[in-house]
């Protein structure tokens, strides 16, 4: 089962569940800080964009590349894992489409 969920612009979570686990994708915030009191549970915003929220990911990407250029490392994701990816795409946005859950197969 896919769920991707989207409550405001800057917030999107994605989880992907199946029989033997689940990966979940959340935004990072600036601080781990929870404040809970009289008012509520309060943290701060989520990071808006995605250079914002993404940019350790974008730098490790790009070591990674200019690793793989120099023969120093070699390519972590192969094409079956680029086509898994596609098939879990185009799953979520069925699932997204018609508001029901999707069985993934990669056969």
């Amino acid at each position: 089962m896919i769920c991707l969920e989207k409550r405001f612009m800057a917030m999107i979570k994605i989880e992907v569940l199946g029989d033997k686990g689940m990966v979940q994708a959340q935004n990072r915030q600036p601080t781990t800080m929870v404040l809970s009191n009289e008012q509520g549970i309060h943290t701060d915003p989520y990071c808006y964009s995605f250079p914002q929220r993404y940019d350790i990911t974008y730098a490790r990407e790009l070591d990674h590349f200019v690793d793989v250029m120099e023969g120093k490392a070699q390519v972590r994701l192969t094409h079956d894992d680029a086509r898994k990816v596609a098939i879990i795409a185009n799953a979520a946005e069925e699932s997204a489409r018609t508001g029901k859950s999707v069985q993934i197969k990669y056969d």
